[in-house]
């Protein structure tokens, strides 16, 4: 998917279906977070989780204060981790999703979709982040090259991602129209998707 092509996709819809896209994106990285928070014992995956549900609450129609989304915001800095204290491949993780979280309530802030296609990019990031620290041996003995990056971007879980943001962006046209279960049912479903650290084993609960 062209980031050209993404932009002008994401500039297409209405103002709270920009918000819905940026969300369902952000509902694929929080376990990522919680894998984090599991693994060092750090974090605080509620202040990310009430972030979006007040992200959700102004895609059905509620208003959100300006004060209020600036608190919420701040939350995320503060649950951010900075990875330079934590060896861990999931710190990095952690720090896009607790950004794409800040960048969603920006979004709502201001208006400007320049932070929603921020956001999709994040999302993309944290599957390069993962990939590039996975295959670490094989970067090592091979060095970062453009063959390299090719490889992460025709990898299965990277075209997955860049699949379910296309998807997202037809929910998002509908979401207006959708009840309170069809908009649950969609985020339940995002949240089982992605890297899912913990829901894969990698991680144990």
């Amino acid at each position: 998917m062209e980031h050209l092509d993404l932009r002008s996709q994401i500039e297409g819809l209405e103002r709270r279906a920009q918000t819905a896209f940026a969300a369902l994106c952000c509902e694929r990285l929080l376990s990522n977070y919680e894998a984090f928070q599991v693994s060092e014992q750090w974090g605080d995956i509620s202040a990310l989780t009430v972030g979006l549900e007040s992200a959700w609450k102004y895609i059905q129609g509620f208003d959100i204060g300006h004060n209020t989304l600036s608190t919420l915001q701040s939350a995320c800095k503060a649950a951010a981790p900075d990875t330079e204290d934590f060896t861990s491949l999931y710190a990095e993780l952690a720090l896009t999703t607790a950004s794409a979280i800040y960048l969603l309530l920006q979004a709502i802030k201001d208006g400007r979709p320049e932070s929603i296609i921020r956001v999709a990019e994040l999302a993309l990031t944290a599957i390069d982040e993962y990939l590039n620290r996975v295959t670490e041996p094989l970067l090592m003995a091979h060095g970062r090259d453009s063959v390299f990056d090719e490889w992460v971007q025709q990898a299965p879980m990277f075209l997955a991602e860049q699949i379910a943001q296309q998807e997202n962006i037809y929910s998002a046209r509908r979401i207006l129209t959708m009840t309170d279960k069809q908009i649950n049912s969609l985020r339940e479903r995002e949240r089982n998707r992605g890297i899912q650290p913990i829901l894969r084993g990698i991680v144990k609960k």
